[in-house]
């Protein structure tokens, strides 16, 4: 590969490392979860417990998008990375 080439590639790289995730829920929100999106969560999951209780069920059922959906601010990723940990 010649000069110009590399710097090309390095170009591309660095373009996609500065680009901005795109929000497609403008409700979305980010950082600490309030008390109410909480409460749904535990609802969420003491309602679904079967399908949280076994790895293969979660994947196929996407039962996180269910959730995103049903609490209306969070992503699917952001339900994902909560697990219980606030759980009482």
């Amino acid at each position: 590969m010649n000069q110009e080439g590399i710097q090309d590639d390095q170009n591309d790289q660095q373009k996609r490392k500065n680009r901005k995730r795109v929000i497609s829920n403008p409700n979305q929100q980010t950082g600490h979860w309030n008390e109410q999106e909480h409460q749904t969560y535990i609802d969420f999951l003491n309602m679904h417990r079967s399908v949280m209780e076994s790895q293969d069920q979660k994947k196929a059922s996407k039962i996180f998008k269910l959730m995103s959906e049903t609490i209306g601010t969070r992503s699917p990723s952001q339900c994902r990375k909560l697990k219980y940990s606030k759980q009482e």
